[in-house]
């Protein structure tokens, strides 16, 4: 039941002049509410309002792009310590939270023998089919190569045990179409509960023990105790 009567659209540029969005204004009222149309003095103001909202625009984009994966879409290594400082690390004292650290088991084989084409697909499918199991406050981040990282707040190391062996299991099942060929992977997991008294890294790479201990004892399996802590 929405009509438009009058639009005025801005292109909005960035700082070399490329647009990469549009500043749009709908409907212009006179001060009685009646339906009037724009005016070349509309133009002017809105002008000086597009080229804010390129400024802000391009920064925010400059922003994503610094903490995104381009080829998964997931957040990078950058985008996980923005994501665990702002939103993880404050929530420690009252909440537990864990940790998974996921490598594709023999993953430089698939580069290999299908090429790096097949190799990249695989990455994007593996991405998405475990953003697909995450829950609302949940996050998937490609940390480097072949190697994701999961936040899972509110879950004990035992749920997320349980969480990391759900997705194992997916993938192990699933079969990944590259032109003719059927690729399939398996991946090994890490799990381990955060600790508020160790950093970002050292949390990560307490969890890596764990996955370096399931890739050194077989792979394809899930890891959340060492036999040291036992």
């Amino acid at each position: 039941g929405y009509v438009s009567k009058s639009i005025l659209t801005m292109p909005v540029t960035n700082s070399d002049g490329i647009v990469i969005g549009a500043y749009q204004a709908i409907n212009k009222l006179d001060a009685d509410g009646n339906d009037i149309p724009f005016t070349n003095e509309d133009t002017k103001r809105l002008s000086l309002a597009a080229a804010f909202c390129g400024r802000a625009l391009e920064s925010y984009l400059l922003y994503e792009e610094a903490h995104e994966d381009a080829l998964t879409g997931l957040k990078n290594r950058r985008g996980l310590y923005s994501h665990y400082e702002k939103y993880i690390a404050p929530t420690l004292s009252s909440r537990k939270a864990s940790l998974i650290i996921c490598d594709i088991d023999h993953f430089k084989k698939v580069n290999d023998t299908y090429g790096h084409n097949a190799g990249d697909l695989v990455l994007k499918k593996l991405a998405d089919l475990l953003t697909k199991q995450l829950g609302i406050d949940d996050g998937v981040f490609r940390w480097g190569g072949e190697e994701f990282i999961i936040l899972l707040p509110g879950k004990s190391v035992s749920e997320a045990a349980e969480f990391a062996e759900h997705c194992r299991q997916l993938i192990e099942q699933r079969t990944f179409i590259y032109d003719q060929y059927d690729i399939s992977v398996t991946m090994s997991f890490g799990v381990c509960e955060l600790d508020r008294a160790l950093t970002t890294e050292e949390n990560v790479e307490k969890a890596d023990a764990r996955l370096y201990f399931a890739k050194n004892t077989g792979r394809n399996k899930v890891v959340s105790v060492l036999p040291a802590d036992e």
